[in-house]
């Protein structure tokens, strides 16, 4: 696996008040690319192994790394992003399309994703985290707050998020947990997400009669109760 630097004499690259600016940086190999100070890219950015960034950087279009990311500063990404291992920022992150990340996921900031968010690992956001689609983490959550319209939740404990800072529409066990849920709720469930809501909703109130429930268990039942102020 080579080793790139990109900076002020990289062809292609002119240097701003800021930092740089290049139209589009694309290495379909096992590449690991540094990046020095503040990089703008007018077009996509599609490395093959590891992205390290000093500074902040913004991308008008995606961001598709096969490795890890590492960025000192702010991410602004105007398109979509994927990362096959780690996603380490700084400061904070805003993303236009989706994020997905295979790894861990660690925001100094704030992260805010205007579509889904696909974690494979731990979620730890300093501040706020603001989906306005999907949520999907598989490992633990940490944020000073979470508002998403859907979160698919997988762990018996709850988030680690003040609950009353929690502010989700509804809350979906992920499909590895069909089983647990089949059994805990003494019914077969089978078929998609909606058609298993319209199966456990009339068996609510009974349901949250009962005194077995875990306190992640409750919270996920409860989600389904009724519209939220979220939902209007």
């Amino acid at each position: 696996m080579s080793n790139i630097f990109i900076g002020e004499h990289y062809p292609g690259v002119t240097k701003t008040s800021t930092g740089y600016s290049l139209d589009e940086i694309h290495f379909a190999g096992d590449v690991n690319i540094r990046l020095h100070g503040n990089i703008h890219v007018r077009g996509n950015l599609d490395v093959g192994g590891y992205l390290n960034v000093g500074g902040y950087l913004n991308v008008h279009g995606d961001l598709d790394v096969g490795g890890n990311i590492a960025v000192g500063g702010y991410l602004n990404v105007g398109g979509n992003i994927a990362v096959g291992g780690y996603l380490n920022v700084g400061g904070n992150i805003d993303v236009r399309g989706h994020l997905n990340v295979h790894g861990d996921l660690d925001v100094g900031g704030y992260l805010n994703v205007h579509g889904d968010l696909d974690v494979g690992g731990y979620l730890d956001v300093g501040g706020y985290l603001n989906v306005r689609g999907y949520l999907n983490v598989r490992g633990q959550m940490k944020a000073q707050s979470v508002r998403c319209r859907v979160l698919y939740w997988g762990l018996m404990c709850l988030p680690n998020v003040p609950r009353q800072k929690i502010h989700v529409s509804k809350i979906r066990p992920i499909a590895c947990c069909r089983e647990y849920w089949s059994e805990r709720l003494g019914v077969n469930l089978t078929g998609c997400y909606a058609e298993i809501e319209a199966q456990i909703k009339p068996m609510l109130p009974t349901l949250l009669h009962r005194d077995d429930w875990t306190v992640t268990e409750r919270w996920i039942l409860e989600s389904y109760l009724g519209e939220r102020d979220e939902d209007r």
